[in-house]
């Protein structure tokens, strides 16, 4: 594998770069950097175009790096070009964690989860025992004494609203007399009409002359299978 230095206002950026890097990511790398240096060699071309390692160079450039240690490979067409940094992307993402090792790990490392790419205060919660945990969420789900009492009042009130919406409510009967739905039929006119021969006159028609709808009524309707109330 062919390993070199090369200075940094060297490297190019290629042209589209398969993968985006958030700042949370930088940061990571950035972090990673500070505890174990480079730790991977980017991979350039003959041109010095990073096809793999774009992310790490940011945070290299952000840290004051003078120069990256790169792998560079010759002989590629354009098109393996694009390959390599289309699988290179891909074939990170097929691997999974191994979850029985990964607990054995983190158990090893004690208190000393200070680890790049990851949550500190989850991966202290995993390596919590039972006996710790138990204590952690005891008091959960537990309401302060000073806040039932405002709770029971809150309850109280709604459940006096609930009981005088329903005493005031009145059954409404399908297709029944007092339909809130049926309204009387009225004529409808156009200018112009014309009945037997004779123009009929059309009123005039203002907006002040349209009444306002009738303001919506509790009402409920029984349910003929379970005999529940059904709020309209």
């Amino acid at each position: 594998m062919n390993i070199v230095s090369i200075p940094l206002s060297e490297l190019k950026r290629p042209e589209r770069n398969v993968r985006i890097h958030p700042e949370k990511q930088i940061k990571e790398m950035m972090r990673s950097l500070d505890k174990f240096q480079q730790t991977r060699a980017l991979v350039v071309d003959e041109n010095y175009t990073v096809l793999v390692g774009n992310g790490i160079l940011t945070a290299m450039e952000r840290m004051g790096y003078q120069a990256a240690d790169c792998h560079i490979v010759t002989a590629l067409s354009e098109a393996e070009k694009k390959k390599l940094m289309l699988a290179d992307n891909q074939i990170q993402r097929l691997g999974i964690d191994d979850a029985e090792a990964f607990d054995a790990i983190i158990a090893e490392l004690g208190k000393d989860i200070d680890v790049p790419g990851y949550d500190e205060e989850l991966l202290r919660l995993l390596n919590t025992d039972a006996e710790t945990a138990d204590d952690m969420f005891s008091g959960y789900g537990i309401v302060a004494d000073e806040h039932l009492e405002q709770f029971a009042q809150a309850s109280e009130k709604y459940s006096r609203q609930e009981e005088a919406f329903a005493a005031s409510a009145e059954q409404y009967v399908p297709n029944g007399p007092g339909n809130p739905l049926q309204r009387p039929s009225e004529p409808i006119h156009s200018v112009g009409q014309v009945s037997h021969g004779v123009e009929t006159a059309v009123a005039e028609t203002t907006m002040e002359s349209i009444s306002a709808p009738t303001p919506l009524q509790r009402r409920f309707l029984i349910c003929p299978k379970c005999g529940e109330k059904i709020w309209l």
